[in-house]
């Protein structure tokens, strides 16, 4: 039998559409309610849904034999924003434990990923990545960390002509446990002062040595330095790398709105603003093991990351500095009073010195307001997920 809450919620709701004279049918929309079965419970499962448990484990070698004295830290935040949360040692048994207050308040707060770290002096270092995957599980108290061996990433940055880049900061903020070329690979973000002997410079030559990372895996490097922007480089572990830099060109391109679109409107909601939304480009350039460029998976040996953002100012353009050339996937995000969106897939943006402006196409969006109810109680209904699908045919 299926529960009243599952049934049909009665609703007063009654579209509020917003852009200019815009109207919309909503004959053309479906509205699905999908309560969570959690509702049911009411306050208990608002209690329980925070409440994440002791995390606990075992630090292990290679060979299974259980670590005593490691290091351990529970890291968890935003993407590309990790925190050490928590940190611990093993005891003689290899186990580790975190107790629900050390954890609860940052892992319950919209927390993109969360793993646990571990690093002996003389075992080296490993890490486990599957809180998020479990997070339904209101205790993690089974997990193994694996302790590698460590060692020596030694390298070189090249500007265009060859000559050597110094004074550039270099360190790890993502490692990977597997090498480029392979199809899956579990990963750990890496808290930018997460370990001081990580984050290192240049020398004269452009050299620099990085000593007890993962001899084993990829990992994903920043590259700090005036004149290099928003530059990540990915690399095979435990071998020498070469990190050239390339030359970087400047673009541009504007956003194209629909037929009828009344650029005041972008000013009803929220004048005074400087620009209204930001446009960013991300690139992934593969190179093989001598250096040339390549889209073949398996080969891969080195990836140059490129992400970039830009304003998009009050007459809907947008300019670029410091780019370097590639193939870039494209996002737009308009502020919240600029009533427009752009195509789920926006083609790819070839960027080099000849490159045309970008022209991108938008279309217009609509603001539809309502309330839920229970359609036993014709109580509020919190927690509710609302989603709206157009039928098709619809007028």
């Amino acid at each position: 039998m299926v529960p009243a809450l599952w049934q049909p919620v009665r609703n007063s709701f009654k579209p509020n559409v917003t852009w200019g004279d815009l109207m919309v049918s909503t004959k053309s929309l479906c509205l699905l309610l999908l309560l969570s079965s959690f509702i049911c419970h009411g306050a208990t499962a608002q209690s329980t849904a925070n409440d994440l448990g002791t995390i606990s484990g075992t630090v292990e070698s290679s060979d299974g034999t259980p670590i005593e004295n490691a290091e351990v830290w529970l890291v968890a935040g935003k993407w590309n924003e990790p925190k050490v949360v928590a940190s611990a040692k093993s005891n003689s048994e290899g186990t580790f434990e975190f107790k629900s207050e050390q954890h609860d308040t940052l892992l319950s707060e919209g927390t993109a990923h969360a793993s646990v770290l571990a690093r002996h002096e003389s075992h080296g270092f490993g890490w486990f990545n599957g809180l998020q995957r479990h997070s339904h599980q209101p205790n993690r108290q089974d997990i193994k960390v694996e302790l590698n061996a460590v060692g020596v990433l030694n390298g070189q940055i090249i500007d265009a002509s060859g000559q050597p880049v110094t004074d550039a900061v270099i360190y790890p903020e993502t490692l990977y446990s597997k090498r480029l070329s392979s199809q899956s690979n579990e990963y750990a973000q890496i808290p930018e002062d997460f370990f001081p002997a990580w984050q290192t410079k240049t020398d004269k030559n452009g050299r620099f040595s990085i000593c007890d990372l993962p001899s084993i895996g990829a990992g994903s490097f920043q590259i700090k330095r005036s004149a290099v922007k928003n530059l990540t480089v990915q690399l095979n572990l435990g071998q020498p790398a070469t990190i050239q830099l390339e030359p970087t060109v400047a673009c541009s391109g504007r956003i194209e709105p629909p037929v009828g679109f009344d650029q005041s409107i972008r000013h009803q909601e929220g004048a005074h603003q400087e620009n209204v939304g930001t446009i960013m480009l991300s690139c992934y350039s593969g190179r093989d093991k001598d250096g040339k460029l390549t889209t073949d998976q398996s080969s891969v040996a080195m990836r140059y990351v490129s992400k970039h953002s830009a304003p998009i100012e009050n007459d809907l353009s947008f300019h670029f500095d410091g780019v370097t050339p590639g193939a870039y996937r494209v996002n737009v995000r308009f502020s919240d009073s600029i009533h427009l969106v752009t195509p789920a897939q926006i083609p790819v943006w070839n960027v080099s010195k000849e490159t045309e402006p970008l022209v991108v196409q938008a279309v217009p969006t609509f603001r539809v307001s309502g309330k839920a109810v229970s359609s036993t109680t014709a109580d509020a209904v919190v927690g509710a997920t609302i989603t709206m699908r157009q039928q098709s045919g619809g007028s």
